[in-house]
């Protein structure tokens, strides 16, 4: 009697396993490329918005050679301890670039453009642009001590939805860019 009334009851768990009194679906949906949706779906069928953190979401963190390059920007992996996927870092010359098209941002807002690079032969100032327009702020690129890798930041102001970040060298520089991280709010060091 003992052995059927367990067995009843494990059908029972079994077979309502996921149905909560809630009606929330806790796990994410999944897009093509295999990344959770910024949506998850509850069995209502209504989408539950996902709220931003105040930490960097993985989708917000590029290696700049996964990103669009132009006038000249290429890839290389010569200079050791570039912190990226197998190494490889993009060179910047007078005239280069690199884009992040698309970038998916939750709410509009204050976000922070990180860069990680290193300044292989001095100091250099690039141009930050944000939707197709140049931002009056600089961005600095200075060589410090050594051969190691540093970073930098600048604050911008996002539109909720795409947005398309961009680097670029007008003036003499000769900067290897390693990685890009959007991060929500204006950091402080």
């Amino acid at each position: 009697m003992v052995v059927v009334v367990a067995g009843g009851i494990g059908a029972a768990v079994y077979a309502n396993q996921g149905d909560g009194d809630d009606g929330k679906n806790n796990s994410a949906q999944q897009t093509p490329s295999g990344k959770p949706s910024e949506k998850t779906e509850k069995k209502d069928g209504k989408k539950d918005e996902t709220k931003p953190s105040a930490k960097p979401v993985k989708d917000l963190n590029r290696d700049a050679a996964t990103l669009q390059l132009g006038g000249g920007a290429s890839t290389a992996k010569d200079v050791k301890g570039a912190p990226t996927e197998g190494g490889v870092y993009v060179t910047m010359k007078q005239g280069s670039s690199i884009e992040w098209k698309d970038l998916p941002v939750t709410e509009a807002g204050k976000y922070t453009v990180w860069v990680d690079y290193g300044a292989q032969n001095g100091a250099a100032t690039g141009s930050l642009w944000v939707n197709g327009e140049k931002l009056s702020t600089t961005v600095n690129w200075k060589k410090w001590p050594g051969d190691g890798w540093s970073h930098t930041f600048n604050y911008v102001q996002l539109n909720g939805g795409k947005n398309d970040i961009k680097l670029s060298c007008e003036s003499q520089c000769d900067i290897n860019i390693a990685r890009l991280k959007i991060l929500p709010g204006w950091y402080k060091s």
